[in-house]
């Protein structure tokens, strides 16, 4: 019986390593996606529902809440979202403490005017001082369609984890459950 040496050994050991490090990682992104999809709310501007489909929008809002557990799985993972991981670093600095931060992405499907102080969490609409990211980074006034955006948003208190909050942008909003942990 031949034994295995030299390259043939190393050229498994290495593929088996490979096979173990994609499957490992998988299942953090699946594990990553997870936690993203309990926190994440999607608010569509001056549209209307049809079923599953909703017309006419002129934007669409999604809104993240980064807590304790996306944070640390964001610095974690090998593939997060890269708008996600930057807006979420604010976590944990003094700019959010004893605040809730909200990472907001926003896609125009029609040319509107933008104001981040139209946002509401609940009963707060955000002011420019709850808005972390740095204006010279966040379009804002009249926008053409297409217009794809992100910011950060510190609004006062915390959520209370299995209460029910309203987000949204202007007149327009989405219930949000808030994430048990």
């Amino acid at each position: 019986m031949k034994r295995f040496r030299g390259k043939g050994c190393l050229l498994l050991a290495g593929m088996l390593c490979l096979g173990f490090a994609a499957t490992a990682s998988g299942m953090d992104e699946a594990a990553l996606n997870r936690l993203i999809e309990r926190r994440t709310a999607v608010c569509f501007h001056e549209g209307q529902r049809l079923g599953d489909m909703v017309l006419g929008a002129r934007a669409q809002f999604q809104f993240v809440l980064v807590d304790r557990a996306l944070s640390e799985a964001l610095a974690k993972a090998e593939f997060s979202p890269e708008w996600l991981r930057y807006q979420g670093r604010h976590f944990g600095s003094d700019a959010v403490r004893g605040k809730t931060l909200f990472a907001v992405q926003f896609v125009t499907a029609k040319p509107m005017t933008f104001d981040p102080t139209r946002l509401r969490v609940g009963d707060h609409r955000v002011t420019s001082a709850d808005v972390l990211t740095r204006p010279d980074r966040l379009p804002q006034g009249d926008l053409p369609s297409g217009t794809d955006a992100v910011l950060a948003v510190a609004v006062p208190g915390k959520l209370k984890p299995g209460s029910v909050v309203v987000l949204g942008y202007g007149d327009d909003g989405v219930s949000f459950d808030v994430p048990v942990r």
